[in-house]
C-alpha cells in the first residue's frame, strides 16, 4: 500500500473478509460500519471533520458514538465473540483463529508471526466459502482450492514474470486450512468427522505449482566481495552469521549480556529465537574469528545494548560503501529486510551473483560439518533432529573418498 500524499484526505476502505469500512489516520484504525451503509457513510464524513479540524489530527480520546451494533475490530477478543451454535461458517473458524493468534501481539510483533501470514493467505484462499457452513467444507471443496492456488499467477510478479505459487507454499495454505478445523473440532464447534473428511486427501492436487528453488551454501569469495561495498557493521554482522552458522535474526538481535565470555569459548543465548515458544534452549558457540567481531562491536556498550546497531552505521566510512535511504524506523537492532536490500545492493556493485543473507547459515553450518560431523553441525545449528541439518549441511564427499582410500 502507497504512502497518502502530505495533506491528502484518507479514503475509506472495506475489509474483505468482514465486510466493514474503515480509515487509517496517523497510526489508528477507525471502524465506521457495515460496507455501503449510511452509518459507513456519517461516521466517515464525522471522522474527516474531527480530523480536518485539529490540523489534520486526531484527537488521542476520540472515539465515534456509541451504535446498536459497533463493527467488530481486526482481532477481536475471544469473550466478545458470539457463542457456537452449530452452524458456523467458514468465516467464524477465521475470526477465531485471528483472535486467538493476534489478539495478545502488537503489529510488530505480527509482522514476524509466520502464522499470521499463513492465515492471511488462507483467509484470501477461502474468501469464495467465506459464508459457507463449515460441517459442509469438504475434502472435494479442499481440493478445488488447492487446485486453483496451484494454477492461479501469484498477485506480485517474480524478476518481472508472473509465476505461480511454489507446491510448498501450497501445502502450507491448506495445512492451515485444516488447521482451522482441527481447531474447532477441538472447541467442539464441528463433528470431528470433518477433520477425518479433510484428512482423507493424502495427495493435495498441487499440479501447475512450480517447485521450489534449493538454498545452496554462497561463495565464500562472493561474501567478502560484498563486504567491501558493505557500512562496517553490517559487514561483521554478515561475516558473524556465516561463522557460527546462526540464524540472522538471531545476530541481528544479539545483545551484550547475551553473550557468556567466561569460557575459553564464547557461547551466545538468545533470549528471542524461533523455538522459544516451544520450551527449547539456544545456544551458539562462537569461535576465534567470530570472538574477534564481537569484541570490536561490543567495546563501550552496556549489557542490554545490541551488538550490531543501527547506530554504528556512521561509526565508520569508506569511499566503497553503497549509499542507502535512511531508515525510517526506530530502535537500534536490524531487521531481516534491511539486512537483504544491503547485501543485494551491495552484491550488484562488486558484480558477484545475488545471494541472500540466509545462506550464509548454509555456509557456516557446512563448514561445521566438513570439520567435525553432523552431530556438531546439528547443536550448532540448534536443530532437534538431524534430518533438518541435512537440508543445511550436506555430507562431506572428500571425506568419503579419504576413507575408502585408507580402507581400500
Amino acid at each position: 500500500m502507497g504512502r497518502r500524499a502530505k495533506g491528502a484526505i484518507p479514503k475509506a476502505t472495506v475489509h474483505k473478509t468482514l465486510k466493514q469500512e474503515r480509515v487509517r489516520i496517523n497510526g489508528r484504525t477507525i471502524w465506521l460500519g457495515p460496507a455501503g451503509s449510511e452509518r459507513a457513510k456519517d461516521s466517515y464524513r464525522l471522522v474527516i471533520a474531527e480530523w480536518a479540524a485539529n490540523g489534520q489530527e486526531l484527537p488521542a480520546g476520540f472515539t465515534l458514538p456509541p451504535a446498536d451494533q459497533p463493527p467488530p475490530p481486526l482481532v477481536p477478543k475471544l469473550e466478545d465473540l458470539p457463542a457456537p451454535t452449530g452452524q458456523a461458517t467458514v468465516a467464524d473458524l477465521l475470526m477465531v483463529a485471528f483472535s486467538v493468534v493476534g489478539g495478545c501481539l502488537s503489529r510488530e510483533e505480527l509482522r514476524k508471526c509466520s502464522r499470521w501470514w499463513r492465515l492471511r493467505s488462507a483467509a484470501a484462499a477461502l474468501e469464495a466459502y467465506a459464508n459457507l457452513p463449515a460441517v459442509q467444507f469438504g475434502p472435494r471443496l479442499l481440493g478445488e482450492v488447492t487446485r486453483r492456488l496451484s494454477t492461479e499467477p501469484m498477485p506480485r510478479k517474480r524478476g518481472g514474470k508472473t509465476v505461480t505459487r511454489t507446491a510448498t507454499a501450497v501445502r502450507e495454505i491448506a495445512h492451515e486450512i485444516r488447521r482451522l478445523f482441527r481447531d474447532a473440532v477441538s472447541r467442539e464447534e464441528l463433528p470431528a468427522d470433518r477433520l477425518v473428511a479433510l484428512d482423507s486427501l493424502k495427495r493435495l492436487p498441487t499440479q501447475g505449482a512450480r517447485e521450489s528453488d534449493i538454498r545452496e551454501p554462497v561463495d565464500p569469495v562472493a561474501v567478502k566481495a560484498t563486504c567491501d561495498h558493505l557500512p562496517p557493521v553490517v559487514a561483521d554482522l554478515v561475516r558473524f552469521i556465516m561463522l557460527t552458522g546462526c540464524r540472522p535474526g538471531e545476530a541481528e538481535r544479539l545483545a551484550c549480556d547475551d553473550i557468556d565470555t567466561a569460557g575459553a569459548t564464547w557461547v551466545a543465548t538468545p533470549r528471542k529465537h524461533k523455538t522459544k515458544h516451544l520450551g527449547k534452549a539456544r545456544t551458539i558457540a562462537i569461535g576465534p574469528r567470530a570472538r574477534a567481531i564481537l569484541k570490536r562491536w561490543m567495546s563501550g556498550k552496556a549489557g542490554s545494548e545490541i551488538v550490531f546497531s543501527r547506530d554504528d552505521l556512521q561509526r565508520a566510512k569508506l569511499p566503497s560503501t553503497i549509499r542507502m535511504r535512511p531508515l525510517r524506523r526506530t530502535g537500534s537492532a536490524f531487521e531481516s529486510g534491511d539486512l537483504r536490500q544491503r547485501v543485494k545492493r551491495a552484491a550488484k556493485k562488486a558484480g558477484v551473483e545475488h545471494w541472500s543473507p540466509y545462506q550464509l547459515r548454509h555456509t557456516g553450518l557446512q563448514a561445521v560439518r566438513s570439520a567435525g560431523d553432523r552431530d556438531a553441525a546439528q547443536a550448532q545449528g540448534g536443530h532437534s533432529d538431524g534430518r533438518i541439518t541435512e537440508r543445511y549441511a550436506k555430507p562431506d564427499i572428500s571425506r568419503q573418498q579419504a576413507v575408502i582410500e585408507k580402507i581400500g
